[in-house]
């Protein structure tokens, strides 16, 4: 069921931006000849910015994103996250591409529970050792939201579906942290070091 739902979100933002484009191909911006012909354009070429709803970014990498409340709505369906932040004030943390948590008693230790269906857009299975790679880059990489990995002994994967962080000392905020910010966000070991 879940594998559906990423599909369906990733196939309606595909179709609101193909929308764009086309939209964005009808206006009129006076580059034809004044006898209406249109005129050659440019070869395509590689390289360039990622542009979307007037942000601007370098990468789909979660490693070299920065933290943006307006960025969030378009990166999260693409690179799905652990967590999603609540739809209304007073409501719980919601599931993303893990089905529920749990701390134990002294709040030390953190257990993550991944659905068991999950794939990136790549098809690659999103298992426990991947969300250890991509917790353990992200918040290498100096993200702003790395901070909330500042009490982090351990991250590891105990079997395919889960991932168990461990603190040194008791902390909370870390659910918070993986859905309001980027160190939740997940992306294909494989594609990335390909």
């Amino acid at each position: 069921m879940h594998h559906f739902r990423w599909r369906r979100i990733v196939a309606t933002t595909a179709a609101v931006g193909a929308g764009a484009l086309v939209l964005a191909g009808c206006a009129g911006g006076g580059t034809g000849t004044p006898s209406g012909e249109p005129t050659a354009s440019a070869a395509p070429t590689a390289g360039g910015e990622i542009v979307v709803g007037g942000l601007t970014t370098a990468a789909l990498d979660p490693g070299q994103l920065g933290y943006s409340n307006q960025s969030r709505a378009w990166t999260t369906p693409i690179l799905g996250s652990l967590f999603l932040p609540p739809l209304k004030a007073g409501e719980d943390i919601r599931p993303g591409v893990a089905l529920s948590y749990e701390y134990n008693d002294d709040a030390t230790e953190f257990t993550i529970h991944l659905r068991e269906d999950a794939k990136y857009n790549d098809g690659t299975p999103i298992d426990a050792d991947s969300v250890v790679w991509n917790l353990q880059r992200n918040t290498a990489k100096g993200l702003s939201s790395s901070q909330y990995f500042q009490y982090v002994d351990s991250v590891t994967a105990t079997d395919d579906t889960t991932v168990v962080i461990e603190f040194s000392q008791p902390y909370g905020l870390l659910p918070e942290a993986l859905a309001f910010t980027t160190t939740g966000y997940l992306a294909s070991p494989t594609a990335l070091k390909e």
